[in-house]
């Protein structure tokens, strides 16, 4: 019997034991499952110390993030957004080599980051755009597109609709920093443009064989722009629009180009910061302006601007610069003022960077007389003229007045100072008579190395009679020069 009963408690003893690691093992089980999520939550931090445990490793020194994934690039960002669309925000700067064209409903949010090409900006893309948005409903906001003078252009919408910018810097773009092709994007926020070529323009345009969509249109009236020279259409545009239309809703401190201006520019639509007023009129231009109907007309000029071509004051009219300053082109003598009108005045207004690189034999003046007209009268009150070619003023018949402001003669051409032909003043050698005063005017630098004439700070020659009154004279090799032999060549 002992021995039934040994078997016995030996196997009561099993059962208990059994029942004992039963717990234990169920124990088991759950800290087994809690120490594999830690493993999984500890592998994400694993990946990002670049340690992998078979599944897609997120960056370290990621530049973008998309959903809850971070990528190495922006680049894998827009290409890992699903047809669904979503958000990618920067994280840190980004460098593109080659444009990239995000999907449609994407949000591109570069959280104050700047997006900007490689030095070595791929020669096959140095014609795109940095971003291309030809999809529907892009977003584009809180960034810096910068070009870095390798890619054409920074931002194009192209066949695209429901696109928007909000609070966007473009910049350094070799040609258009913005282009909204066949599109219809809404602007708000910051629109800067800093550095961007073809005149720092923003193109509202209609590509060659583009069907969709209905209409173009880009409205900015809810933007602060900033830097930005003019929106136009050109008028290939609208042929390539066909019947379709093309609208833009300029910022509030922009004008629409009057129809006078459209011809002079070449444009079908043209809006711009307003340059000049003449009474209660804006133009965008201070050409246009000065070519109103308007009988003795005063044009105040608003702003910098940059005169385009010659322009001829061949009426009665102020032009009252408020201290901003009027430019030329440096590299061509063709563009400058020419007075024929009885009583055309000048004031307060620098003018600069007229001629100043172009050659001497080819220029004149800033301000030219001519000789066909007896009855000019001219005026130029607190005018300073700065790096320009041949003479400040050439007058040549009437009556003129030149009082305050200053004249500096320097110039310096291919590194050469003084190469170059630079006076100040030059009165008469014409065939008419003129009658002058200069006063209180500050003439400098008249030091020119030219070899085929002289240099003086004022020339006065036959047939003109000049009272110089109070001026100063400093750094010339001649200072007033008075040559009453040397007349116009008949």
């Amino acid at each position: 019997m002992k021995k039934p009963q040994a078997r016995l408690w030996s196997i009561l003893l099993v059962c208990a034991m059994l029942l004992t690691l039963l717990p234990v093992t169920a124990f088991a089980e759950e800290d087994s499952q809690a120490t594999t999520d830690a493993v999984s939550e500890g592998d994400v931090s694993a990946n990002e110390e670049g340690e992998g445990n078979g599944e897609a490793p997120e960056a370290t020194d990621a530049e973008a993030q998309a959903g809850d994934v971070k990528y190495a690039t922006f680049e894998e960002a827009v290409a890992a957004v699903s047809e669904d669309g979503g958000e990618i925000t920067l994280l840190k700067d980004a460098v593109i080599s080659e444009q990239v064209s995000p999907p449609a409903n994407v949000t591109i949010n570069g959280n104050g980051n700047t997006i900007s090409t490689e030095g070595e900006w791929s020669a096959d893309d140095s014609y795109k755009y940095m971003l291309l948005a030809n999809a529907e409903n892009v977003c584009i906001k809180n960034i810096t597109i910068d070009a870095g003078g390798n890619a054409s252009g920074g931002i194009q919408f192209y066949a695209s609709v429901g696109g928007s910018l909000e609070d966007v810097t473009i910049k350094n773009a070799r040609q258009l920093g913005l282009n909204v092709n066949a599109s219809q994007v809404t602007a708000s926020g910051e629109l800067a443009y800093e550095g961007n070529g073809w005149g720092n323009g923003i193109n509202v345009s209609w590509g060659k064989d583009v069907s969709v969509p209905d209409s173009c249109l880009f409205d900015a009236s809810s933007a602060k722009v900033s830097g930005v020279s003019c929106i136009y259409t050109d008028e290939s545009d609208v042929i390539n629009a066909d019947s379709k239309t093309i609208s833009v809703t300029a910022p509030e401190d922009f004008v629409a180009a009057s129809e006078k201006e459209l011809a002079v520019l070449g444009k079908a639509a043209y809006y711009a910061p307003a340059a000049a007023r003449v009474g209660d009129v804006e133009f965008c231009s201070f050409e246009a302006a000065v070519m109103t109907d308007d009988g003795d007309a005063t044009v105040e000029l608003l702003k910098d601007v940059t005169l385009s071509v010659k322009l001829t004051l061949d009426k009665n009219i102020t032009i009252e610069g408020n201290n901003n300053t009027i430019y030329g082109a440096s590299d061509s003598n063709d563009i400058y003022f020419e007075i024929t009108g009885a009583n055309v005045v000048v004031q307060n207004v620098t003018v600069k960077n007229f001629g100043d690189t172009a050659p001497t034999n080819g220029g004149i003046a800033v301000f030219k007389v001519p000789d066909y007209r007896s009855d000019t009268g001219f005026k130029a009150i607190n005018v300073t003229v700065d790096e320009f070619c041949r003479s400040a003023y050439d007058i040549r018949s009437g009556s003129f007045e030149i009082e305050g402001g200053s004249i500096n003669c320097v110039n310096n051409i291919d590194g050469e100072s003084n190469s170059k032909l630079t006076k100040g003043i030059l009165a008469g050698l014409g065939t008419n008579k003129v009658t002058g005063t200069v006063k209180g005017v500050s003439i400098t630098n008249s030091v020119s190395d030219y070899e085929d004439w002289n240099t003086a700070a004022i020339e006065v020659y036959n047939n003109a009679d000049v009272d110089i009154i109070d001026c100063e004279i400093s750094n010339v090799k001649n200072g007033i020069h008075v040559d009453n032999i040397m007349a116009a060549v008949m």
